[in-house]
């Protein structure tokens, strides 16, 4: 019974000094792997197609899709397998340039099926079109593949993640502000939410 009512007291003690802010409420946090609306391309993502406008943007595509292809040493296997095309009617994802400067930080914009932002995970959709405005060629290269492989995740279904830091997801909202260029293996988990895998 003395260890009911010891227990009983360190309650009431406790419950007294958070009351008036003299002990700190330990609150519990809820980090997530990936954040997504559970909408994708509906074409799925295996022996599928991308596109660029130009050599350069077909290099970084490239260079970004390779990691998510590879699920970039994460070990997280996905059923995702684009790969680059020079005809962009068969492609479910394309690199291309615009003269609209998107604001400060935009260094590239993902829509899909011609929607942005909030509205572009409304539903499904069949085609992404990720848009690099005229600063895009002038950031560095390091921050240029970061941001293709970020836009990647948008056009994958992907929303942002910012739980577990600047290098904890490429879907971090600043992409290339740490030292990834590609996706983690939470990003991967996403993928393989969305489109299968194992």
């Amino acid at each position: 019974m003395k260890k009911t009512a010891i227990k009983a007291l360190f309650a009431v003690l406790a419950g007294a000094l958070i009351l008036f802010g003299l002990l700190p409420v330990q609150k519990a946090s809820a980090a997530y792997d990936y954040y997504t609306k559970s909408t994708k391309n509906y074409n799925g993502v295996t022996y599928q197609k991308f596109w660029a406008q130009d050599a350069t943007l077909s290099s970084l595509a490239n260079d970004s899709m390779y990691l998510w292809n590879s699920s970039n040493n994460t070990g997280i296997v996905t059923n995702m397998n684009l790969q680059n095309t020079t005809n962009r009617l068969s492609s479910i994802m394309d690199f291309v340039r615009t003269n609209v400067d998107f604001g400060q930080y935009v260094a590239a914009r993902t829509f899909n099926d011609g929607k942005a932002d909030a509205a572009a995970f409304e539903s499904n959709w069949g085609c992404s079109e990720i848009r690099c405005p005229p600063y895009f060629s002038q950031i560095p290269y390091h921050y240029q593949r970061a941001v293709i492989a970020h836009e990647i995740g948008h056009g994958l279904g992907l929303m942002h993640n910012n739980d577990w830091g600047k290098d904890g997801s490429i879907m971090y909202d600043r992409p290339g502000s740490g030292s990834i260029i590609g996706p983690q293996a939470r990003d991967m988990k996403g993928v393989r939410y969305l489109y299968g895998g194992y």
